[in-house]
C-alpha cells in the first residue's frame, strides 16, 4: 500500500521531470522561424504598441506574456521561448487530471506519460508561439467544466471557467470557440437547473466585458484578412474536408510537419484512431451522460470547425487544432479501464506501440534542422557590414527576422520589397535606385528565393552597376553582397573564346593591396561574333601561386540574367563580376582568374591572348596581394560543417573544418581547417595530418605548413583566423572502414609535438574511406604502345575521341576551334628487387602536339586522371585511364601533325627517360579533316 502511494506521489513529478528535459533539450538549437518573427518584433514595446501591431490573425495575450517575460529575462531565443516549454510543461499535471476526471485514477499516469513524450508538443513547446498557451488554457476550460456539471453552484468554478474562456479567446482567434463551447454544454441543462442558466449568463456577461476591446479595435481588420485568404474555388469545398481531417489526426499524434498522406502513413492514423475510439466507448459506458456530452461538444466542435475553417480559408494549419491533443491522450490513456486482463496486456500494448512510433519522430527533429539558419545569415552581415551599406529584403513578413538578428549590426539602412504583396516593376526600380544611388555596397536576403529568381527584378537590376561578390545559401534564404563597379573609358585588351565570343577587360576596380573582406569588381564587356549555340557561364577565382583556389563564385553569361544563346551577333553588353576576399584568407600574392565554361558539359573554353594563364583555360585579371586582416570574423561565420575547437599548446586553437566524409581510397582527400592563433609564436610550426584506421593501419600521412608555406606561423599576430588547405594522399591499398583524423602540430626544429587537450582531442573527426574501382586488365583501345619509363611505368596504349563529333553527334572533323581527347592508360610494374611499395614521386603527364616543323601547338599537362590519380597513389598491376583534351587554336594551318606523350617531375621540370633513352613517346600523327 505503501509502495503504490509513494508511486502516485513520485510518478507525476518524474513526468513533469521529462517533459521538461524533452522541452528543453535544444531550445535554442535552430534560429527563430517566419511566425516567430511576430513574437520577436514586440519585444521592448509598452501594451497599447503591442495591441496595435499584433498581426492580423493573432490576439496579443501571447505577446503579452512574452514582452513581460523577456523585459526581465532578455531577448535571447531561448528566453522568447521559454514560455512556451513552461506551458508544454504545464500540460503535463493539467492532462493527468483530465485523465483520472474522465475515467478511473489508473489513466492518469499514462495520459500524462502520452504528454509528457508527444512529439508535436515538444516541437510546439520550442517555438514562441502560442499553441501551449492556448492547450493548456483549453484544458483547464474542460477541467472548470466538467466540475460544474457536478456542483453547478460553486461560484468560483464559473469564475474559472470565465476566466479560462476569455484567456483563450485572447490567445488566438481559434481559442474564441471556447464561449462557444461553455454556451452549447451548458445551455441544454439550464431548463431543469437555474443555477446553470445564472452562471452561464454570468459568464458570457463577463467573457464579453473583457471581450469588448479587441472586439472594438481588432475585429474589422481580422474579418478583412480572412476575407483575403478566402478558398478561390467551389472545388476545395469538396475535395478539402478529408485532406483538412487528415492533416489535423496526423500532426496530433505523428508529425510536426502536418504532411504525411493517409496512403503510405496509415499506422499513424489508425493506431491512435482505434485507441481512441475505444476510449471512448470506454467512456460511454462507465460515465454518465453529461460526461459523455462534455467529451463529445469539447472534442468534436472545434475539430469540425477547424475543418470548416480549413476548407474555407487557405491560411488553415493543423497546428491550430493543437490544443485538442490533451483531450486525445486522456481518451487514449482510458483503456487502461478495460476488465482486467486487456488492462495488463492492450493497454501496455497500444500505448507502448504509440510511444515506439514516436520515437523516429522525435530524434528526427533534434537531430535535423527545419528551420531556415538565419542566426548563421545575421552573424555573416554582422561581422562584414560596413558604414553605410545597404540591406534590400524581399519579404515585409519575414523581415520582422531580420530586424531582430540585425539589433547589433548598427541599424543599417533597409529597403523592402514584400514577396507577400509584389511591387510592381516601376516601384522596385524607383526603390533599387535610390539604393543604388546612395550606397557603394548592398546586401540582398531573399526569403524562400534564389538570387537569380524571376519573382523581382531585384537581381537584375543591381547588376546593372554592381558585382555580386558573395553568393551564398541558407537554407531556402539567399544571401547576396552587390558592390559598385566603377565606370571607365580604357579599352582593354580582347580575348576571343572559341570563334564565338570576345571578351574586353576593361578598368579594373580593386585593391591590389588588399585585406580579407576587401572585394575585387572587374568590368566586363562581351561580343557574340556569330550566333551563340551553347549557354556560356563564368568561374572567377583567386588562386595562389600553387593553383590552389581560395575562393570561388560562378554565374551565367551576362550577369546570369540571359542564356547567351539568346544575345545578337555583334552587339557589345557590360557585366560587373566580382569576388570577395574569403575571410581567414592568409597573407600573400593571389591572382584573380576567370574560366568560361560550357554549362552543359562543364567544358572550359580556349582563351587567346596574353592574359591566358600558363596552359590552363583562365584568364589572369589581375594580382592581389593580400594583407593582415582589419578585424576577425566571427567563428561561428566560418564556412565549416564541423565546428570544433582543439588547443595546440596553448598556441594554436583549431576553431572548424570542412571535408567530405566519405572518401575512396587511392584518392587525395582535400579538406581545410580554420585556426586560430592564441598567442605570438617564435616558431614556424608545421602540421601533421594522419588517417588511422581501428587495426592501427595508417591510410595517408603528411606533413605541411599550417596555413600557406610563405606565411608561417612565427608571422600570426596574436589572435587571427587563418585558414589552411591540404590535400592528404590516401594510400590505394587502405582497407574499407572508418578512420579516425589525427591532428599533431609539431616543432620542426625540435620534433616534438604540441599537447593537446583532452585524451582524444587530436581527433579532428572521422572518414569512412570506401574501396577504390581497380581495373588490372587494359579496356579495349585504339592503338597498343607498351612503352616504358623510369621506375616501371608502361604507357600500355591510347584511344582518341574528336570531343566535338561525341557532342554534336556529327561526322569526324578536327578542324580550326576543335578538341580533341586523348585516353592514356599507364600501368606501374615495380622490379623484381624493388624495396619500394610506391611510386616515390609524383608526376605530371604531358600531351603535346606539335606540327610539321615541331613547333609546338596545343598541350595539356596535368597529374593523371583530372589531378585524381597521382602517381605516388598508383597500386602495382592497376590500369589507369587518364584522359586529356587538346584544343585545336583558331589561327592553325593544316597538318600533319605529330602527338607526343611522357611524363615529367612536376618539382624539377625534369623528365622521364624512356627504356630506349627518349624523353617522350610519339603517338599519331593527325591531320586537320580526320585522325
Amino acid at each position: 500500500m505503501k509502495r503504490r502511494i509513494l508511486v502516485c506521489k513520485i510518478a507525476p513529478l518524474l513526468l513533469v521531470i521529462l517533459a521538461t528535459a524533452f522541452r528543453a533539450y535544444h531550445l535554442d538549437w535552430q534560429s527563430l522561424w517566419d511566425d516567430e518573427g511576430f513574437t520577436a518584433a514586440i519585444l521592448g514595446h509598452d501594451l497599447w504598441r503591442i495591441a496595435a501591431e499584433t498581426p492580423y490573425g493573432n490576439l496579443p495575450l501571447h505577446y503579452y506574456l512574452v514582452a513581460a517575460w523577456t523585459a526581465a529575462s532578455g531577448y535571447s531565443e531561448f528566453a522568447l521561448r521559454f514560455l512556451s516549454l513552461w506551458f508544454g510543461v504545464l500540460l503535463v499535471p493539467l492532462t493527468y487530471q483530465l485523465g483520472g476526471r474522465l475515467f478511473s485514477p489508473s489513466a492518469r499516469l499514462p495520459a500524462a506519460l502520452l504528454m509528457a513524450v508527444a512529439p508535436s508538443l515538444i516541437y510546439q513547446s520550442q517555438v514562441a508561439r502560442p499553441y501551449t498557451l492556448l492547450a493548456a488554457l483549453y484544458v483547464a476550460n474542460f477541467l472548470f467544466a466538467l466540475r460544474l456539471l457536478e456542483r453547478p453552484g460553486v461560484w468560483w468554478l464559473w469564475a474559472g471557467l470565465t476566466v479560462t474562456a476569455a484567456l483563450g479567446s485572447y490567445t488566438h482567434f481559434f481559442g474564441m470557440v471556447l464561449p462557444v463551447l461553455a454556451v452549447l454544454l451548458f445551455l441544454p441543462f439550464a431548463r431543469g437547473d437555474r443555477r446553470f442558466l445564472y452562471g452561464l449568463g454570468g459568464a458570457v456577461l463577463g467573457i464579453l466585458l473583457l471581450f469588448t476591446p479587441w472586439l472594438l479595435t481588432q475585429l474589422s481588420g481580422n474579418v478583412g484578412y480572412a476575407r483575403g485568404y478566402s478558398s478561390p474555388s467551389p472545388f476545395a469545398l469538396a475535395s478539402l474536408p478529408l485532406r483538412r481531417a487528415e492533416q489535423v489526426w496526423v500532426g496530433l499524434f505523428a508529425q510536426t510537419s502536418y504532411d504525411l498522406e493517409i496512403t503510405t502513413n496509415y499506422i499513424w492514423t489508425l493506431l491512435p484512431l482505434v485507441a481512441l475510439c475505444g476510449g471512448l466507448a470506454l467512456l460511454w459506458s462507465h460515465q454518465r451522460l453529461s460526461i459523455r456530452y462534455a467529451v463529445l461538444i469539447y472534442l468534436l466542435v472545434p475539430l469540425a470547425a477547424g475543418i470548416v475553417a480549413g476548407v474555407l480559408f487557405t491560411f488553415f494549419n493543423p497546428r491550430y487544432l493543437l490544443y485538442l491533443a490533451p483531450l486525445c491522450f486522456a481518451l487514449i490513456a482510458g483503456i487502461v479501464s478495460l476488465p482486467r486482463l486487456g488492462s495488463r496486456i492492450v493497454a501496455p500494448a497500444v500505448i507502448g506501440a504509440l510511444l515506439l512510433l514516436w520515437i523516429p519522430v522525435t530524434k528526427d527533429y533534434y537531430q535535423n534542422t527545419t528551420n531556415e539558419d538565419l542566426r548563421s545569415l545575421a552573424r555573416r552581415i554582422t561581422a562584414e557590414i560596413r558604414p553605410g551599406d545597404a540591406i534590400v529584403v524581399n519579404s515585409g513578413w519575414r523581415n520582422t527576422l531580420l530586424d531582430y538578428y540585425l539589433r547589433d549590426s548598427g541599424n543599417p539602412r533597409r529597403y523592402v520589397i514584400p514577396l507577400e504583396a509584389p511591387a510592381g516593376e516601376k516601384a522596385t526600380r524607383a526603390l533599387l535606385r535610390d539604393a543604388m544611388a546612395e550606397h557603394e555596397r548592398v546586401w540582398v536576403v531573399f526569403f524562400g528565393a534564389s538570387l537569380d529568381n524571376s519573382t523581382h527584378a531585384i537581381g537584375p537590376l543591381l547588376r546593372e552597376e554592381f558585382a555580386r561578390v558573395v553568393d551564398r545559401s541558407y537554407g531556402t534564404t539567399s544571401l547576396g553582397l552587390y558592390v559598385k563597379g566603377k565606370a571607365g573609358t580604357e579599352v582593354g585588351e580582347l580575348t576571343t573564346f572559341k570563334d564565338e565570343l570576345t571578351l574586353r577587360v576593361g578598368p579594373v576596380y580593386w585593391p591590389r593591396d588588399g585585406k580579407p573582406l576587401d572585394s575585387a569588381v572587374f568590368s566586363l564587356d562581351w561580343q557574340p561574333l556569330k550566333p551563340v549555340t551553347r549557354n556560356y557561364a563564368g568561374s572567377l577565382r583567386l588562386v595562389d601561386e600553387n593553383g590552389a583556389v581560395w575562393s570561388q563564385l560562378d554565374s551565367g553569361l551576362p550577369n546570369g540574367d540571359l542564356k547567351t544563346t539568346v544575345n545578337s551577333t555583334g552587339n557589345w553588353w557590360k557585366e560587373y563580376r566580382g569576388l570577395i576576399v574569403p575571410a581567414g584568407t592568409p597573407p600573400g600574392n593571389y591572382t584573380m582568374t576567370l574560366t568560361i565554361y560550357d554549362v552543359a558539359s562543364g567544358q572550359a573554353l580556349e582563351p587567346s591572348g596574353s592574359r591566358r594563364l600558363g596552359w590552363s583555360r583562365a584568364l589572369a585579371l589581375g594580382q592581389i596581394n593580400v594583407g593582415v586582416a582589419d578585424r576577425q570574423p566571427d567563428p561561428a561565420t566560418l564556412p565549416v560543417t564541423a565546428r570544433e575547437r582543439i588547443v595546440f599548446g596553448e598556441r594554436l586553437a583549431l576553431l572548424g573544418s570542412k571535408w567530405d566524409r566519405s572518401q575512396t581510397a587511392g584518392q587525395p582527400m582535400v579538406l581545410q581547417l580554420f585556426w586560430q592563433a592564441l598567442k605570438p609564436m617564435s616558431r614556424d610550426y608545421r602540421l601533421r595530418l594522419q588517417l588511422r584506421g581501428r587495426s592501427g593501419h595508417v591510410a595517408g600521412d603528411v606533413t605541411v605548413p599550417v596555413s600557406k608555406a610563405d606565411y608561417p606561423t612565427s608571422r600570426w599576430p596574436a589572435g587571427s583566423i587563418l585558414k589552411g588547405q591540404y590535400r592528404l594522399p590516401i594510400s590505394p591499398r587502405s582497407a574499407p572502414e572508418e578512420y579516425a583524423l589525427h591532428l599533431s602540430v609539431v616543432d620542426p626544429q625540435s620534433g616534438t609535438t604540441l599537447a593537446t587537450t583532452g585524451w582524444v582531442a587530436d581527433i579532428a573527426g572521422y572518414v569512412e574511406v570506401k574501396a577504390m574501382a581497380r581495373p588490372f586488365s587494359a579496356p579495349p583501345m585504339s592503338k597498343r604502345v607498351d612503352a616504358t619509363f623510369g621506375p616501371g611505368i608502361t604507357l600500355l596504349g591510347y584511344t582518341i575521341e574528336n570531343q566535338t563529333q561525341a557532342a554534336n553527334n556529327s561526322g569526324p572533323s578536327s578542324g580550326p576551334g576543335r578538341s580533341v581527347k586523348v585516353i592514356l592508360y599507364w600501368v606501374w610494374q615495380p622490379g623484381a628487387g624493388d624495396s619500394q611499395p610506391v611510386i616515390q614521386r609524383s608526376y605530371t603527364a604531358f600531351v603535346h602536339l606539335l606540327d610539321r616543323e615541331g613547333v609546338l601547338v596545343s598541350q595539356h599537362d596535368g597529374v593523371p586522371g583530372n589531378g585524381q590519380l597521382p602517381t605516388t597513389a598508383w597500386p602495382s598491376d592497376e590500369v589507369i585511364a587518364d584522359p586529356h583534351s587538346i584544343s585545336l587554336p583558331n589561327d592553325v594551318q593544316k597538318g600533319p601533325f605529330t602527338l607526343i606523350v611522357g611524363l615529367y617531375d612536376s618539382d624539377t621540370i625534369q623528365r622521364l627517360q624512356t627504356v630506349d633513352g627518349a624523353d617522350h613517346v610519339r603517338l599519331a600523327e593527325p591531320s586537320i579533316g580526320g585522325l
